[in-house]
């Protein structure tokens, strides 16, 4: 799996060459049971072996991308400082809201960047 993973994050270094240090910095781990794939804030990129087998290439390429952005555009900082202390039914819905707000964002930038996106991503 994480020869995928690595031949995603080459994909995208160029594609995207002026993000190259940042894509490069990528440290692929696997994490099963997750359904999906995750970068965070320090570019530990979280990924499900099975996931990755049933996802298309230019999937995974995008999901790279798009989280890339997100944690460019500081949307976990930004996240968690809206969020603060609240917890419950109404830090899900404050969470839910922030989440769909910071997809749009980064599908603006990723449509700016003349990437497509993927349906996977639109849920």
């Amino acid at each position: 799996m994480r020869s995928i993973i690595t031949e995603a994050i080459r994909h995208c270094v160029c594609e995207w060459p002026r993000l190259a240090t940042s894509l490069l910095r990528i440290d692929p781990r696997p994490k099963e049971g997750i359904e999906t794939m995750a970068l965070d804030e320090h570019l530990r990129l979280y990924y499900d072996p099975e996931w990755v087998k049933s996802a298309s290439f230019d999937n995974i390429v995008f999901s790279i991308k798009q989280d890339l952005v997100h944690c460019l555009l500081d949307h976990s900082g930004r996240s968690q400082a809206i969020l603060g202390d609240s917890e419950g039914a109404v830090r899900n819905y404050i969470q839910d809201q922030l989440n769909i707000a910071a997809d749009c964002a980064s599908h603006y930038f990723l449509s700016a960047e003349r990437q497509e996106i993927s349906d996977d991503a639109v849920q």
